[in-house]
C-alpha cells in the first residue's frame, strides 16, 4: 500500500448540488428555508391534526360510536329499523375515513418531526424521507386535480386553484431535495477527510519507504 492510495470504503461521490439553485425563493439560503417550511408545515400539521381529533370524537359521541343518530321516542320501531340500515354502512365507512385521514395525519408529523432533526443535526436522511412521502402525497393531489378536470366552470376554477398549489408544493419539495443533496456531499466530504487522516496517521506510524540502512543487521 503506497501513501497516496486512500481507501473510501466503495463509497459512492453524491451528486453535486445545483448550480443555479442555491437560495430559496431566490433570497433566502437553502438550510433556512427548509427550517422556515418545516416549522410551519408542523404548525399547520398539528394544527390539523388536533382539529381531526376534535371533530372525530364529537362526531362518534353524537353517532354513539358511529352506530346510529338519536331517535325521537314517539318514532315507530320499523322506522326506526329501517333508519339503522341505511345509517350503519354510512357510518361504518365515515368511521373508516377518520381513522385513514388521523393515521395519515400522525405518519406525516412523525416524517415533518423526523425532517426537522435531520436538519438540526445537519442528516440527509430524514431530509430524504420527507421528500418521498412528500412525492407521494403530491403525486395523489395530481391525481385529484386531474379528476376535477370537465367543463363545468367552478370544477375548473378549483382545479386551476389546485395546480396553483401543485406548483407551489412542488418547488418547497425541490428546495429540500437539494438541500438533501447538498448534505450528503457534506457527509462525504467529512468521511473522506476522516479516511485521509485515518491513511495518514497510519503512514506516519509505518512508513512505506525504509532507509536500506536499517535494514542491515
Amino acid at each position: 500500500m503506497t501513501g497516496s492510495t486512500i481507501p473510501y470504503d466503495n463509497m459512492s461521490t453524491p451528486s453535486k448540488p445545483l448550480p443555479f439553485f442555491t437560495k430559496c425563493c431566490f433570497c433566502i439560503p437553502l438550510r433556512i428555508g427548509c427550517f422556515i417550511l418545516g416549522y410551519f408545515s408542523l404548525v399547520i400539521k398539528t394544527v390539523h391534526t388536533i382539529t381531526l381529533i376534535g371533530f372525530t370524537a364529537y362526531f362518534g359521541y353524537t353517532t354513539h360510536g358511529f352506530d346510529h343518530f338519536d331517535r325521537p321516542n314517539d318514532m315507530d320501531e320499523r322506522r326506526v329499523a329501517e333508519l339503522d340500515i341505511m345509517e350503519k354502512p354510512i357510518l361504518k365507512r365515515i368511521e373508516l375515513f377518520f381513522a385513514i385521514a388521523l393515521l395519515a395525519n400522525f405518519i406525516w408529523l412523525f416524517v415533518n418531526i423526523a425532517c426537522l432533526v435531520g436538519l438540526h443535526k445537519r442528516r440527509p436522511g430524514p431530509v430524504r424521507l420527507y421528500v418521498s412521502f412528500a412525492t407521494f402525497k403530491l403525486i395523489l393531489s395530481l391525481v385529484g386535480i386531474i379528476s376535477l378536470m370537465g367543463t363545468d366552470l367552478t370544477r375548473v376554477l378549483t382545479a386551476i386553484f389546485e395546480m396553483f398549489t401543485f406548483v407551489l408544493a412542488a418547488y418547497f419539495i425541490l428546495v429540500y431535495y437539494v438541500y438533501a443533496m447538498q448534505l450528503e456531499r457534506e457527509e462525504f466530504e467529512r468521511q473522506s477527510n476522516i479516511t485521509f487522516e485515518h491513511v495518514k496517521t497510519i503512514g506516519d506510524i509505518y512508513p512505506t519507504k525504509l532507509d536500506k540502512q536499517n535494514l542491515v543487521a
